[in-house]
Order: structure tokens, then C-alpha cells, then sequence
């Protein structure tokens, strides 16, 4: 006997077919059939006719990183059913991070926790059990202020090689991949070969580059170049 028969929905299984007008049975937490399952014995059944039955979405541009410790029942996002966040967008993740850093924008949540490394992060948030699955990238921001500060200044060979180490920390704990946001400091301090550089990491991962590029207006052809160069390179 299933758990549950959502009856006669449009069922979206997020592998490119047509929708169908389907039932889809869950028994203990997982999907377990989807067809017609009007013979079918369930404790509760549930008529979603009208209604379209589809995989959880993926907000793939999340900022509510912090907020999944303050709000572990994520309501704003499972109502919209978004099942997976992925953080650390814009050069901005929860590690790496000096404990200073964090105080004012934690106590605003209300969150006297502290960590420095984004494993460390990632370890905390499991524990509080967020309801969505959460995935981060590895802000170059944060890169960048670990390794040299906040100053607008070039990087030299000593720095390049201090964020490539936090970078490949960070990927190894769980980031998913490397963003930047080039039009916010310290990201716009950067040029293309210390982005170069650094994202060699995530290259020599096999993860992402996410980038907020350098430019939304007038130069805008520049920044999507640029962003390109480093993807190529």
C-alpha cells in the first residue's frame, strides 16, 4: 500500500516528454510509481487535477545562504516549490570568511554561530537540516579578502597562489564551482588573468564559473567578452 496517490494531475517529469495526465504514488518519502493508479490501495489520496506535478525547481541563483540557518523551513521557497538553492553567487559565499566579518550581518538573522572555512559552513547548515538541498559556489570576494584584504590593488604572484589554495579547499569541502561579482569590490579590483588564475581551480575540479560580470550597461559586449576569455583560457 502506497503512503500517498496524488490523483490526475499534468505530470512534468523534467526529461523533455510531454506532459500526461497521470497519478503518481510516494511510499516513504520517494516517488514509488507513476501511471494510473485508480485500483492502487493508499492510505491518502489527494486529487491534483488542475494542478501540474512536477520535480522540485532549482533556484540557481540563491543569496539566501545565511538565511537557511536562521530559517531552516525555507517556506518562501518551498512554496514556490523550489526543493534546491545554489549560494556563494555574485563573489559572495559563507566561506572562506573571517569570524569578524560575519558578526554584523549574522546578528541581524539572529545567528550567533561562527565558522571561517565553507566546510565548515556546509557542516553547520547539515546539522540544522534546511527543508530545501543546498549547493554553493566558492565566492572569488571571499577569495580575494582572504588571501590580500579588501584593498584596491593588483594581485601578485604570492596572492594568486594563496586563493588558488583556498579555492582548491573550498572545492575540495563541497563547492560546486567558482563565482565572481566584477562590479562590486573586491571583485572589481581584479583583472582577467588574476580571474584566469584563480578559476583554473574550478577547471582542474571539473566545476563551474558563475560570474556577475564586470559591466550591465555601455560596456557591456566588453564584460561578456571577458567572460568568455576566461572560460576559453
Amino acid at each position: 500500500m502506497y503512503d500517498l496517490v496524488l490523483e490526475g494531475g499534468l505530470v512534468l517529469d523534467g526529461s523533455g516528454s510531454p506532459a500526461e495526465r497521470a497519478d503518481v504514488a510516494i511510499a516513504a518519502g520517494r516517488i514509488a510509481r507513476v501511471g494510473d493508479l485508480a485500483s492502487e490501495a493508499a492510505a491518502e489520496r489527494l486529487n491534483v487535477a488542475g494542478h501540474v506535478v512536477a520535480p522540485g525547481f532549482i533556484d540557481m541563483h540563491s543569496h539566501s545562504d545565511h538565511a537557511l540557518l536562521a530559517n531552516r523551513e525555507a517556506f518562501s521557497k518551498v512554496t514556490q516549490g523550489i526543493t534546491t538553492e545554489v549560494g556563494g553567487n555574485c563573489g559572495f559565499s559563507s566561506g572562506p570568511v573571517a569570524p569578524d566579518e560575519l558578526a554584523d550581518g549574522l546578528a541581524e538573522l539572529g545567528i550567533s554561530d561562527r565558522w571561517q572555512s565553507l566546510g565548515e559552513f556546509l557542516d553547520l547548515l547539515t546539522e540544522r537540516g534546511p527543508s530545501v538541498n543546498f549547493c554553493t559556489l566558492v565566492g572569488h570576494g571571499n577569495l580575494r579578502r582572504s588571501a590580500m584584504g579588501a584593498g584596491a590593488r593588483a594581485a601578485d604572484r604570492a596572492d594568486l597562489l594563496a586563493m588558488r589554495r583556498l579555492a582548491d579547499q573550498a572545492l575540495d569541502e563541497g563547492a560546486i564551482g567558482i563565482s565572481t561579482g566584477l562590479i562590486y569590490p573586491p571583485g572589481c579590483y581584479s583583472n582577467t588573468d588574476e580571474l584566469v588564475e584563480v578559476c583554473r581551480s574550478a577547471g582542474e575540479h571539473g566545476a563551474l564559473y558563475a560570474t556577475h560580470m564586470r559591466s550591465e550597461g555601455n560596456q557591456l559586449g566588453d564584460a561578456v567578452a571577458e567572460a568568455i576569455e576566461i572560460g576559453r583560457r
